[in-house]
């Protein structure tokens, strides 16, 4: 007795030696499924009626170094958002993330629920009206703007620099107020609200998938599904390095400007979220065209990735005999196939002229022979028809 769960099939004299496990059919089937073998023309496979158009897909892949633009797009986009206010060019000075400004008696008081003391008001404007101080800061640098209220209306001269102390020493030459300590809060406001390390993360997986996807090709086509993760991982590190960037930014101007009774006015930069964005944008699109190029070509890039090595070597061993084959041809004469011996011209040879026909009462002619009794016998010759 066996012990065997039901349903299984075993071997038995009955079935014979020829009978095959079903279970073990299955496997091999699939294990022949698995292995792909490849037929002598190299592009069809057994067992699955697929053909791979390797030149078709070549050229399907060229679309890639469109991607590639765009991420190196992204890529400066995100860069010149980190690096602004880093210098006193006049392109990274507008590339802030918040400016404050003291703005006297620009805005009218304010006016809601929770406000006790109304002189609030003219005490900040009042001391708000002795500069017209401008603040900007960027994720690594800030810049002051040394213009005084009795200056003159020629253009700014800003001071940029990461360390805040050295642009308050500059400006302690100049003898410009600054009655709310805003230099000081900006400066807390950059080092411990605002921090660009997200989008740092965001700028090196792209350009770590900008490598990736330039490496893929049908040699390796593993690295198209490699680049699309990647993508999409720096695609949501921009996204939450946007949102983190305006969200701070906009809590930061909401609060100024309400404790300082409108004395001080805090605008938003518009170029880093600009930038940002389109950075988002560009990293989301390419994200969706490297999926759509994968699924497309899914099916081929997976046969691809296991056995891209076999397809290539034995279509360059073909393309190579081919020419090896064409190399040795004799342009004198007809062109022969690669592999192929030529075979011998036959000569034809002119017809023989017809024999003249035997008169139709024509005797026939006896041939006479010696038997073996040594009397000789006659043999009548037989008239063959004449075939011309």
């Amino acid at each position: 007795m066996n012990n065997l769960p039901e349903g299984t099939e075993t071997y038995s004299q009955e079935k014979g030696p020829d009978h095959v496990d079903p279970g073990v059919h299955d496997r091999r089937i699939h294990w022949n499924e698995r292995m792909r073998r490849f037929v002598p023309n190299l592009l069809t496979i057994r067992r699955q009626d697929l053909n791979i158009d390797t030149m078709a897909l070549r050229r399907k892949l060229h679309y890639k170094y469109l991607l590639i633009f765009f991420l190196i797009m992204s890529v400066i986009l995100s860069s010149v958002a980190i690096a602004g206010c880093s210098s006193n060019d006049a392109g990274l000075i507008n590339a802030y993330l918040l400016e404050y400004r003291y703005a006297g008696y620009e805005s009218q008081p304010l006016d809601g629920k929770g406000v006790i003391n109304d002189g609030a008001y003219a005490t900040f404007n009042s001391n708000a009206n002795l500069t017209n101080l401008v603040i900007r800061i960027g994720y690594f640098s800030t810049c002051i703007n040394e213009r005084t209220v009795t200056g003159n209306q020629s253009a700014p001269i800003w001071y940029c620099s990461k360390n805040v102390t050295r642009v308050v020493n500059q400006l302690d030459g100049q003898q410009i107020k600054d009655p709310f300590n805003a230099i000081h809060l900006m400066n807390e406001l950059r080092s411990n609200v605002l921090s660009p390390a997200v989008l740092v993360i965001s700028v090196c997986l792209t350009f770590m998938s900008m490598l990736v996807l330039s490496a893929a090709d049908i040699k390796r086509a593993g690295l198209f599904f490699g680049a699309t993760v990647m993508t999409l991982i720096a695609c949501l590190f921009a996204l939450v390095s946007l949102v983190w960037q305006q969200v701070s930014v906009d809590t930061a101007k909401s609060v100024i400007v309400n404790f300082s009774n409108n004395a001080i006015h805090a605008t938003p930069g518009p170029v880093p979220a600009g930038l940002g964005w389109t950075s988002v944008v560009f990293l989301f699109g390419v994200s969706i065209g490297i999926v759509v190029l994968v699924l497309n070509e899914k099916q081929s890039l997976e046969i691809l990735q296991d056995f891209g090595s076999e397809i290539l070597e034995n279509e360059q061993r073909l393309g190579q005999n081919a020419f090896d084959g064409r190399s040795n041809l004799d342009l004198s004469g007809p062109y022969q196939p690669p592999g192929t011996t030529a075979s011998p011209v036959p000569v034809v040879n002119a017809p023989a002229a017809p024999a003249p026909a035997k008169p139709a009462n024509a005797p026939v002619r006896q041939n006479t022979t010696t038997s073996n009794t040594g009397y000789p016998t006659a043999t009548p010759e037989v008239a063959m028809p004449n075939p011309y």
